[in-house]
C-alpha cells in the first residue's frame, strides 16, 4: 500500500504497519492462512525456534511432508521471514518508531538501538522487552539524515577509489566502510552514495 506524504510523516499505529511497511505479497499469503486479520496478527510474534523445530523434523520423517505439514511450516517460515525484515529496519533506522512509556507525559522517540530486544505487540500497538514497555507504538519513515558535507565527500572519494581498484561488491564495500567510517555512517548514507553511481563509470560489473 502507497502512503502519502502526511500519514509517511505521522506514522500509523502498529496494527497498521503490514499494510503499510511489509512484503505485500508474502503478508498478503500470510493472511491466507487465518480467517480474518486479527487472527493473523495475534500470531505475528517472534517463534523462531517453532520453524526450526517444525523444519527439523520434516527432514527426519519424510513422512510429516503433508499438504497440512508444509503449510504449517510454510506460515511460521513467512512469519519469521515478515518479523525479522521488519526488525532490520528498525534496528537499521529505516523505521522511526515513537510510543508512550511510565511516568513520560509525552510520546517519545524510542531509539533505534532499543528495537534489539523489543518485541512487536501488533494487536495492542504495544512493544515490550520483558523490563520496558511503550504502549501507542507508531511507525513511520525516518527522515534522511544530513550527512557533513565532509563526511559525505570522503565517503565518495573513497568509494570512487575502491571502484578503481575493481571492488564494486556492495557488502564487501559496506562492512569496509563502516570499518573506515564508524557508526558515522549510516546504512542510509551509505546507500545514497552508492545508489547515486557517482563511481559506478569506474565499476566493473560485480562478480
Amino acid at each position: 500500500m502507497t502512503m502519502g506524504p502526511a500519514l509517511a510523516k505521522k506514522g500509523v499505529l502498529l496494527h497498521d504497519v503490514p499494510d503499510h511497511f511489509f512484503d505485500s505479497t508474502r503478508w498478503n499469503e500470510y493472511l491466507s492462512f487465518y480467517p480474518n486479520r486479527q487472527a493473523a496478527l495475534a500470531e505475528l510474534r517472534p517463534e523462531p525456534a517453532i520453524s526450526r523445530f517444525c523444519g527439523e523434523k520434516a527432514k527426519k520423517y519424510p513422512w510429516l511432508h503433508t499438504p497440512e505439514y508444509q503449510r504449517i511450516l510454510r506460515r511460521a517460515n513467512l512469519r519469521d521471514e515478515l518479523l525479522a525484515r521488519f526488525k532490520e529496519q528498525l534496528i537499521e533506522g529505516k523505521l522511526a518508531t515513537t510510543g508512550f512509556f511510565p511516568l513520560a507525559v509525552e510520546r517519545v522517540v524510542i531509539p533505534a538501538e532499543r528495537w534489539q530486544g523489543l518485541q512487536p505487540d501488533f494487536v495492542n500497538d504495544r512493544a515490550n522487552d520483558g523490563t520496558l514497555e511503550f504502549t501507542g507504538v507508531r511507525v513511520s519513515v525516518a527522515a534522511a539524515p544530513t550527512p557533513t558535507p565532509d563526511l559525505l565527500a570522503e565517503c565518495i572519494e573513497w568509494m570512487t577509489l575502491r571502484g578503481q581498484e575493481g571492488e564494486s561488491r556492495r557488502k564487501v564495500l559496506q562492512r569496509d566502510a563502516k570499518a573506515k567510517f564508524g557508526s558515522d555512517l549510516t546504512t542510509r548514507l551509505f546507500d545514497t552514495v552508492y545508489k547515486r553511481g557517482l563511481c559506478e563509470a569506474a565499476w566493473p560489473a560485480p562478480s
